[in-house]
């Protein structure tokens, strides 16, 4: 794993301590089974987009350590508006979402923040660690209101067609969160208190 991966291994065991975890891109469970081993009494909801990362994603849950933990896995891709996206697996570092369709590439199904928080019923709040490579654009400023509850978010943040990452950063200070980490591009977010 590289520099950003590691980043967000530390960041995640610092900050993610909320009794939700949601990760977006959770890949083949890297951050996922480190967490696992760390936390107690824990709802993880893990999304990961690639049909083959979800499959080995399926496989680590049996590995994982009961802990009094709760796992919950989606196999759909983050998107506002979709119903499905072409989405291209390369590696477990360079599988991303497309505008249109290309050779390779699979029909994943969508879904939304809001409706991950909806099916899950989280009422409480929660931790967001995300690495969709770009994807969060979407989240930050077409569903800033599904991040009400959210504490804390780990990010990989990139400049995207839709927004820079200082745009991106722009947005998240303005719905209330402050930089409190930062490695590289991947920052932690906290909620300010009121």
């Amino acid at each position: 794993f590289g520099f950003w991966e590691s980043a967000e291994i530390r960041f995640a065991l610092k900050f993610a301590k909320s009794k939700t975890i949601i990760e977006l891109g959770s890949s083949v469970g890297v951050i996922l089974g480190t967490l696992a081993n760390k936390r107690l009494n824990t709802k993880f909801i893990c999304l990961e987009a690639s049909p083959i990362n979800f499959k080995k994603l399926l496989k680590l849950k049996e590995l994982l350590p009961h802990n009094y933990n709760q796992y919950n896995f989606i196999n759909k891709a983050i998107a506002y508006g979709l119903e499905y996206v072409p989405f291209v697996h390369r590696t477990t570092k360079g599988s991303k979402v497309h505008e249109k369709k290309i050779k390779g590439s699979f029909q994943v199904p969508c879904i939304t923040l809001s409706q991950i928080i909806k099916q899950f019923k989280i009422e409480d709040e929660f931790s967001l660690i995300t690495d969709i490579e770009g994807n969060e654009s979407s989240v930050f400023f077409e569903d800033s209101k599904a991040l009400d509850k959210c504490v804390n978010i780990v990010a990989e943040i990139e400049d995207t067609p839709n927004a820079t990452t200082v745009e991106q950063i722009d947005q998240l200070k303005k719905i209330g969160f402050v930089i409190t980490a930062q490695y590289g591009r991947v920052y932690v977010f906290v909620k300010r208190k009121p």
